[in-house]
């Protein structure tokens, strides 16, 4: 990230980690009608859902224990796909907490301005306990030519890449949307091409509860990231349930941004 950046560009946070733009906080120090008062960790803000420019007034109460830089100097705050894969190598000014259900929080320093760090997942749906959470993941194209469909996304319909690896990441409105690169030919034809992924934590689990259910599921197979099962809707429209291999060092670098 240490190239420079030419005036059109995005910010290497954005053009090549893939984080998105989700608020600025600015402190301010006189009271305001509109405010509402947070008692943990002891600060009013006002403005987050209402202006269109994702701007969040915070006014911190004496005695707060956030560290002075973010009571006294603008942050911006960006979304991750991994917080702890988003925080390596990264001097940690507040370490990852969950300060409400389904957000991990954590702030940065670089060059001495505080950069806010979040992590939203929803809690997901429990079909039965035999099955587990159900979380949406994305939506996922195989293609044939990974960079010509990169040209025709980006280029014709103007979506803006967010990472691309062995696999090409959109967020389209907050929905990740991929391209695959399909290792077989037949993977193109047939029934249509989309399919709904959904996240599991024990795929096994989730097969075999879902197989319980009377559907009809694919073996589970092993790829370079993490493990899927194929079944079908009533009519016919492919989902895929999708569990991501815990991987670290190199191997975590391909498998997600």
């Amino acid at each position: 990230m240490s190239e420079k950046r030419r005036d059109h560009e995005q910010p290497a946070a954005v053009a090549k980690l893939g984080w998105r733009y989700h608020h600025l906080g600015v402190p301010y120090t006189e009271p305001h009608p509109e405010e509402t008062h947070l008692e943990h960790p002891g600060v009013h803000v006002r403005g987050f859902a209402t202006s269109p420019y994702g701007i969040e007034w915070m006014r911190f109460e004496p005695g707060c224990a956030v560290p002075e830089v973010i009571r006294t100097v603008p942050h911006v705050a960006f979304e991750v796909d991994d917080l702890d894969e988003a925080l390596k190598g990264k001097e940690i000014l507040i370490a990852p907490n969950s300060p409400a259900e389904g957000v991990r929080v954590a702030f940065i320093l670089d060059d001495g301005a505080p950069v806010e760090l979040l992590q939203f997942r929803e809690p997901g749906v429990r079909l039965a306990p035999s099955v587990g959470a159900l979380r949406f993941d994305c939506i996922f194209y195989y293609v044939s030519d990974l960079d010509r469909s990169i040209e025709f996304y980006t280029n014709v319909l103007g979506f803006r890449l967010s990472s691309r690896d062995e696999v090409a990441r959109f967020h389209i409105d907050g929905v990740l949307f991929e391209l695959v690169r399909a290792g077989d030919p037949e993977m193109l034809t047939g029934r249509g091409n989309g399919r709904l992924a959904l996240d599991v934590d024990d795929i096994e689990a989730a097969v075999a509860g879902l197989r319980a259910k009377g559907l009809a599921l694919s073996d589970v197979h092993r790829v370079s990231n993490g493990w899927l099962s194929f079944f079908a809707d009533p009519d016919g429209n492919e989902i895929v349930l999708w569990q991501y291999a815990q991987l670290s060092g190199e191997e975590a670098d391909v498998a997600r941004p």
